[in-house]
């Protein structure tokens, strides 16, 4: 088995582009998707050397890693280092032997939130009179509540959040207005360089400290189809582009793009996550959204990761960025559809889908499920490490606890992962679904376990031969 087998074992078409030093190969990344295409159509992000070294080397652009057959095992399909020269026929060095190559610091990127302009304040009052107008319309059609309520949007929660319904005017499907009147700049071009177009739709107003910061149309299919097909939403002229935030203190965020699909949200699974809808995957947090996702414990990236643009998967580069811009967040999207609002026409439970990336000690025994409570504690608060109850209730961040007591905290939230201490060797043990979607816990504890003397004798000692969250501290007799 060499690099080939690896990468087209993932399902990447692998095609030969050069002869020259045994040959090189071209793919899709297993990771973060497809390249740029080439003129016939093929997508070559991935570089692959399948007769250098001992098994050949690899190199995305994309994520910017590469290196031998064992570095793309470890990073692609995350096995330890002893699994992945086992899965190559590989002998371990002695003097390494049960032990996992501690993996290189991730580089901190450096990130520069963009500060908001608001609006005029004419356009605000314009803005406002406009949502006021909307929300009555959409309070007396029933049709439009209807639609509302196939996305999972109750009454009750568009009233919340002030959505509207604008029916156009004068048989057309249109109002139109003098761009003078709401503080806006007129066109360079056009026969009619004053006139702002506000088309027929759902409005969804961005509203902060009680002035209209933002609006977003939401236009019909039908509509679509007969003018602008590819403009779904239509933002208005002098809005700001601050992304829409909705956050009372929980300690999770999802990021996600639509601001429909973040009010429905908020309405299933609003105890257990604040809400972050950028609009598109390639926009950034602004710098109020920055602190907030600075703040909490965890960020669900859930974006849409299956679009292609241009031969590349949208929300798998988007992905790149968040990773390495917040330690914290992880890959979260939804398992069945493209978005949450798909998602939950096809049935999915949004409260269990929140709650299953939530650690186990954030919602046991709150309400079916809450991860509400007000962010980190404060610097500083200890744990004590005698009983596994303790430590489930304290739910403190991991750079309080000694070593030992991080592999604890993380092995109680993680019940889908253990260590394997029998035979006289140690693995790790975790569902591949779980290490899909935990890359950073399940590279902590291989950290921990291989890497902190005191860990892996404290696991030496342990009377069980499998440790995991249930019976980790029944070692703590042994110390």
């Amino acid at each position: 088995m060499n690099i080939l087998d690896l990468v087209e074992r993932s399902g990447c078409v692998t095609r030969k582009v050069g002869s020259k030093k045994g040959g090189e190969y071209h793919s899709p990344c297993p990771t973060c998707g497809g390249g740029e295409k080439d003129p016939h159509g093929h997508s070559d992000r991935m570089e692959i050397f399948p007769n250098q070294g001992d098994y050949g080397t690899w190199f995305c652009r994309g994520c910017a890693k590469g290196g031998d057959a064992i570095e793309y095992l470890i990073f692609h399909d995350h096995m330890s280092f002893p699994a992945a020269c086992e899965l190559l026929g590989k002998e371990l060095p002695e003097q390494i032997e049960y032990r996992t190559p501690k993996p290189p610091k991730q580089q901190k990127q450096e990130f520069t939130p963009r500060e908001i302009n608001t609006p005029e304040e004419i356009w605000q009052t314009k803005a406002g009179e406009l949502v006021a107008h909307a929300h009555s319309q959409l309070r007396a059609n029933d049709e439009q509540l209807a639609w509302l309520a196939s996305r999972g949007i109750s009454a009750a929660s568009a009233h919340k959040h002030n959505l509207g319904w604008l029916p156009g005017e004068k048989g057309k499907p249109a109002y139109y207005r003098s761009r003078k009147s709401w503080g806006i700049q007129a066109k360079d071009k056009g026969s009619r360089p004053d006139s702002l177009w506000i088309p027929r739709g759902i409005v969804i107003p961005q509203i902060i400290d009680d002035k209209v910061q933002r609006l977003r149309i939401r236009r019909p299919e039908a509509d679509r189809e007969l003018f602008l097909p590819n403009r779904s939403y239509h933002v208005m002229p002098g809005s700001g582009q601050a992304p829409f935030l909705i956050y009372n203190g929980q300690r999770v965020v999802t990021v996600i793009e639509a601001e429909l699909d973040g009010i429905m949200i908020d309405e299933h699974a609003g105890d257990l996550t604040g809400i972050l809808a950028i609009g598109n995957d390639s926009a950034k947090p602004d710098a109020k959204s920055h602190a907030v996702l600075s703040m909490v414990d965890l960020i669900l990236v859930a974006l849409d990761f299956d679009k292609l643009k241009n031969g590349r998967r949208a929300g798998g580069q988007a992905w790149i960025w968040w990773n390495r811009s917040y330690r914290h967040a992880i890959r979260w999207p939804v398992p069945v559809g493209k978005d949450p609002g798909d998602a939950f026409k096809e049935g999915l439970n949004i409260k269990d889908w929140i709650k299953a990336a939530c650690p186990a000690a954030w919602t046991e025994g709150i309400n079916g499920g809450s991860c509400s409570g007000g962010g980190r504690p404060a610097a500083g608060e200890e744990v004590a490490a005698a009983t596994a109850a303790t430590v489930v209730q304290a739910a403190v961040t991991h750079e309080n606890l000694t070593a030992i007591e991080k592999l604890g905290t993380i092995l109680q939230s993680s019940k889908f992962v253990s260590i394997d201490m029998s035979g006289g060797g140690c693995r790790i043990d975790a569902h591949e679904n779980w290490k899909e979607h935990f890359k950073q816990e399940f590279s902590a504890i291989s950290d921990l376990v291989f890497h902190q003397p005191d860990v892996f004798s404290y696991l030496v000692d342990h009377p069980d031969e499998r440790i995991d969250g249930r019976n980790f501290w029944k070692g703590i007799g042994n110390e």
